[in-house]
């Protein structure tokens, strides 16, 4: 923004992504609005119309925004079917006052109804903030209330020994009003062609089938609970979900190279990538769900890779946490930013992704260096953003090839104290 000559360097292809965007493409290419609106929303309508069966939609039950999620063990002393959430929350309003479904048992089966506190229930009679999971990790049996001590439940979970659950529902209804209910047998049945799907589909089938390294300082953490390929921080529904909007993009993108010069398309196509970001930020099963706000919460809030035990299934065609929704905030921000060099004469910045210590610049020829040191041992930012890398690597690849060059992050260059 004061006209100087700039170059820009990150290790991490992801970051480097985001430079390009923040220090090439607003001055070189301008504003894009028009073109990422358009272009947005034909991603957003195709990957809608390939989903749509797997968010069932009635005029009563309205369509699904968030489907609020965790898992189900089976109790060893009495067989019965236990979510293992620590609250049963849907919308918390005050510590008295909100939405949140009630587990009952009848003849050893789960049900789960809708309550309204304290209408229909007071927290005297029924506390929803006691989940069956305790804060250590132990699990007691709703229906007999037998504990399954923390270390026994991550060994079914190693094993594979759990199902998904659904809690409940948020859905909207014409005119954008958010509501909830709980699950019902359509809901189920269209999760269960989710299932299906990843297994019998073999693009789905082979899809993210990379190892997630099982020795890493974060990454080693979910590998106690089953997690093995990158494909496992998703459920069958988030993954099916993420794949079409993936093969939406993929569709557009030979257009967008088509009906534009190189650097323009390039620019269109790199900012609609960073949207996938953002949708495995707010869609995993790493992204736990605010019970106090009923929306999703990013993944890495707390710079690890822990599983979610409340956890949120996002259908990324409705609600506050859309495709669109996200499209915007990024396009929104990217224009803000092309406003900035209105008015500026000056060059783009020179973004490249290589190790600080072997730059390409001649001996001298920088002015001033400025530097963004990393946290130590705080934050493993290659390994955390390997969850991205895998995504966007599919996404832009043949437009960057120069980030993408490895399976993973580089980990070994990294200026961080990993003792992995």
């Amino acid at each position: 923004r004061y006209g100087l000559p700039s170059e820009a360097n990150e290790l991490n292809a992801v970051p480097s992504l985001i430079l390009k965007t923040l220090l090439e493409y607003p001055i070189s290419v301008g504003h894009l609005r028009k073109e990422l609106e358009k272009w947005g929303r034909e991603i957003d309508e195709a990957a809608s119309d390939a989903l749509s069966e797997y968010y069932p939609t009635n005029g009563e039950n309205g369509t699904p925004s968030h489907y609020v999620s965790t898992y189900a063990i089976t109790c060893p002393n009495c067989a019965a079917r236990i979510p293992i959430t620590p609250k049963w929350w849907l919308h918390r309003k005050s510590a008295s006052k909100g939405t949140a479904v009630r587990p009952s048992y009848e003849n050893g089966d789960l049900q789960l109804e809708l309550v309204e506190l304290p209408d229909d229930i007071t927290k005297d009679q029924f506390n929803p903030q006691d989940g069956p999971r305790a804060r250590g990790g132990d699990v007691e049996c709703p229906n007999c209330d037998i504990v399954t001590e923390s270390s026994n439940v991550k060994g079914m979970f190693k094993k594979g020994d759990y199902e998904y659950q659904m809690l409940g529902v948020k859905y909207t209804k014409s005119g954008g009003s958010a509501f909830y209910r709980a699950p019902t047998e359509e809901d189920r049945r269209a999760f269960e062609k989710a299932k299906n799907r990843i297994t019998n589909d073999m693009d789905l089938f082979s899809l993210l089938t990379e190892d997630v390294p099982p020795a890493g300082e974060k990454t080693s953490e979910p590998a106690g609970y089953g997690i093995k390929e990158w494909r496992d921080f998703f459920n069958p529904r988030q993954l099916v979900t993420h794949y079409e909007h993936w093969q939406a993009f993929e569709h557009v993108k030979g257009e967008i190279l088509t009906e534009y010069d190189k650097e323009k398309a390039e620019a269109i196509v790199t900012i609609l990538a960073l949207t996938a970001g953002k949708m495995i930020d707010y869609n995993s099963r790493l992204s736990p769900y605010k019970v106090s706000k009923g929306y999703p919460e990013n993944a890495f809030a707390g710079k690890n890779f822990t599983l979610q035990w409340l956890y949120v299934d996002n259908n990324l065609s409705s609600g506050n946490r859309s495709y669109q929704d996200m499209t915007d905030r990024i396009m929104n921000s990217y224009e803000d930013i092309a406003g900035y060099f209105n008015k500026v004469d000056t060059s783009p910045a020179h973004v490249t992704s290589r190790d600080a210590a072997n730059l390409e610049q001649d001996d001298e020829s920088i002015g001033a260096v400025v530097v963004d040191p990393p946290y130590y041992s705080s934050i493993m930012y290659a390994e955390l953003s390997d969850l991205f890398y895998v995504w966007q690597k599919k996404y832009v690849s043949e437009i960057h090839p120069e980030f993408f060059q490895s399976e993973l992050t580089d980990k070994d260059s990294e200026a961080v104290a990993n003792p992995s």
